[in-house]
């Protein structure tokens, strides 16, 4: 996957996969929109290849590239399991108690902090000015992340501050945040 992610880092790589997106082509015609030689295309088409994402057929003396979608969905698949946090569904829906719960209560962390298969192994909080976050993350693998965060962070004062005084002020919860 990092061959396939480091390919569509590309801007040019890109554009390229939208155009084999709507049909084969050869490297000419690959080459025509872009500022650039027919050389210097081919080489972004040889990363391409090698990530997965496109293959080379055979057509007379014709040898157009073709879009393979299989890496592409594998992409797809690694970034949709964290399509929750930036659509941000839960934060702005649920009830203001439920969300702060989930992001103070440590049998409920365990539940939803970080990437699928991973395990909260770890979760330290101190909901006080100056308290501290601390939370260690493991792998399927085994890998160890340790979070330490000096203050809570600034939307889990918001809540807090909701919860005890009504609607939260921002800058209240902000001077909170930065203490």
């Amino acid at each position: 996957m990092d061959a396939t992610f480091a390919a569509l880092a590309d801007s040019t790589r890109r554009a390229i996969l939208l155009r084999l997106a709507s049909g084969e082509a050869s490297v000419n015609e690959l080459a025509k929109p872009f500022r650039m030689s027919q050389p210097a295309v081919s080489k972004h088409l040889k990363v391409l290849e090698r990530a997965g994402l496109i293959s080379v057929g055979q057509d007379a003396q014709r040898r157009p590239r073709r879009i393979q979608p299989a890496r592409l969905a594998e992409a797809s698949a690694w970034l949709e399991r964290f399509r929750e946090f930036w659509e941000g569904g839960f934060w702005r829906h649920a009830p203001r108690r439920m969300v702060f719960e989930a992001m103070t209560k440590p049998e409920l962390l365990k539940r939803w902090m970080g990437p699928r298969g991973w395990e909260l192994v770890v979760s330290e909080i101190e909901l006080r000015v100056g308290g501290k976050w601390r939370s260690v993350l493991r792998s399927p693998e085994g890998k160890v992340l340790e979070k330490f965060l000096k203050r809570p962070p600034l939307f889990v004062c918001l809540i807090q501050q909701a919860l005890t005084h009504g609607s939260p002020d921002v800058s209240f919860a902000h001077s909170v945040a930065s203490r």
